[in-house]
């Protein structure tokens, strides 16, 4: 793990299927994707510092996505968060959204506005993307 994750994007999902849909959809975005599994691991290798974005499953064993969001605001790093929930929840992610996150999405994801909303929280402008078939 390098010692500087500035221009990382971190994925912490239980799921490593679901690491790598979301690497592979990400990956054109020029910045080195980290996989996690859970959030504990995430802030055990966080230390002082700070990714360029995070994408994080609600439903997490340990800590969810919302305690994580939670710890990163308590440890004052600002980082645009955005969290995917299981469940078509109005409530989930209004949550969300009031603790701070940069978005939220319920599965089935819709991949080209993930994909639009962390091209926005990382300060780029959305490329031309309708030539590829797993972002429809």
């Amino acid at each position: 793990m390098d010692a500087d994750w500035r221009g990382t994007i971190c994925i912490v999902m239980p799921n490593s299927h679901e690491q790598q849909s979301l690497s592979l959809l990400l990956q054109d975005l020029g910045h080195v994707i980290v996989g996690l599994p859970n959030a504990e691991t995430f802030l055990s290798r966080l230390g002082a510092r700070k990714p360029s974005c995070v994408i994080a499953a609600v439903d997490l064993p340990g800590l969810s996505g919302l305690e994580l969001l939670k710890e990163l605001t308590a440890r004052q790093l600002t980082v645009p968060t955005i969290l995917i929930g299981t469940h078509g929840s109005i409530r989930g992610a209004v949550l969300a959204l009031r603790s701070g996150a940069r978005d939220y999405f319920d599965k089935p994801l819709r991949h080209r506005a993930l994909y639009k909303a962390v091209s926005a929280s990382l300060g780029m402008k959305p490329i031309a993307v309708a030539h590829r078939n797993y972002l429809s």
